[in-house]
């Protein structure tokens, strides 16, 4: 198990050799910003000794988006800080007949293990994929998780409620099925675990399941799968929960049975996979620029070293969508009106396999774009 790692914010003045980004690339005297946070603050302070607070520095430009002095550029690297990875969980509820006790369990249980997760500073997205009130066995999920209303019991952006009631053996089928309704809930970096809990079994393979979840979103690429379900010959059960039990041992997840009732171990076990398997985000956001600069969209560059290697400059690509095209990349969330800047799925996996990242914003010299592969 890699510890949690959390990037130390820095703000140094770029040398020269850092700033190959550009031919037309020129810096300063190479001195530490003695001005610049050693915390969490926000990035691309000028305000030191050493330093410069000109609209050269950093995020320095024209308004049209070229570099200051005449063509050539000042750059400032920064140190993303970058945080515990943030989780998504998805849980479906198998609401049959049989299960009229169970469902109440599950309710009652929810808020706990939501309480463990967001208590060890993990920011959790929760979605229930089942019926509420009015179907077979439907529930409203209570307060402090949901909204506490009911049936409006939504909590947005950590808990959404998908109203589907979920059969005997089909708990696989609605969570592919209603993908579109939590689709936005999901985050591309955020570890996925998914979660089924019913005294049957899918009449879906957990072969099929898998491969069509990846289908739908490759951000699933690593999920666990775990299921408070039937293990095999115990528990008063209508059947084995053979499908279950194989996607839960294949994605490394965690399998309790059903009939033990205290759900609080399963809950207990989840919750430290979710904390043991968070690792580096792949996201940042763009800090304000310091007083007298101005943010310039085509003035950025990213910089990633792995493992104590030698860093290596990423390119830029026009959208998430463009990444299948280039090997390593960046981009903004809305090139127009940019808050974040991400990195490219093989850029992601990377950072998240690393035992240490270091990622350099570097603001003040022209963007270069991603060399298509």
């Amino acid at each position: 198990m890699k510890p949690n790692r959390l990037l130390v914010l820095t703000t140094t003045l770029v040398a020269a050799s850092a700033c190959i980004l550009s031919t037309a690339c020129s810096v300063g005297d190479g001195s530490s910003l003695a001005g610049g946070a050693d915390d969490d603050s926000d990035w691309g302070s000028s305000s030191g000794s050493g330093g410069s607070s000109s609209g050269e520095l950093g995020f320095g430009g024209t308004d049209d988006g070229t570099p200051g002095s005449g063509g050539a550029c000042s750059a400032v690297a920064e140190t993303a800080d970058n945080q515990i990875q943030p989780a998504d969980i998805i849980l479906a509820i198998d609401q049959s007949g049989s299960m009229d006790q169970e469902t109440n369990w599950v309710t009652n249980q929810l808020n706990g293990f939501a309480q463990q997760i967001t208590g060890s500073g993990i920011d959790v997205h929760v979605i229930v994929i089942a019926g509420k009130p009015g179907s077979e066995n439907g529930f409203c999920v209570p307060a402090p998780l949901a909204s506490g209303n009911c049936p409006a019991d939504d909590n947005l952006p950590t808990f959404l409620h998908v109203d589907q009631h979920v059969d005997s053996h089909d708990a696989f089928l609605q969570i592919l099925a209603r993908y579109n309704d939590y689709a936005p809930m999901l985050r591309p970096d955020a570890s996925k675990h998914v979660v089924v809990i019913s005294d049957d079994d899918s009449n879906l393979s957990a072969a099929a399941f898998d491969a069509q979840l990846k289908a739908l979103d490759p951000s699933f690429a690593n999920y666990r799968f775990h299921a408070i379900a039937c293990e095999h010959d115990s528990g008063p059960c209508a059947d084995d929960s053979d499908q279950y039990w194989n996607l839960a041992l294949a994605t490394g997840g965690v399998f309790g049975e059903l009939a033990d009732q205290n759900f609080q171990p399963v809950w207990n076990v989840m919750s430290q996979q979710v904390i043991q398997n968070a690792s580096l985000a792949c996201h940042w956001d763009i800090p304000a620029p310091p007083d007298g600069e101005q943010f310039v969209p085509n003035l950025v560059n990213v910089v990633l070293s792995i493992d104590g290697g030698a860093p290596q400059s990423l390119g830029q690509v026009s959208s998430a969508a463009e990444c299948n095209t280039v090997n390593g990349g960046w981009y903004y969330d809305d090139p127009n009106n940019p808050t974040t800047i991400s990195v490219c799925p093989d850029v992601c996996q990377q950072i998240q396999g690393a035992n240490a990242a270091e990622v350099n914003i570097e603001f003040g010299c022209q963007t270069t774009s991603a060399a298509p592969n």
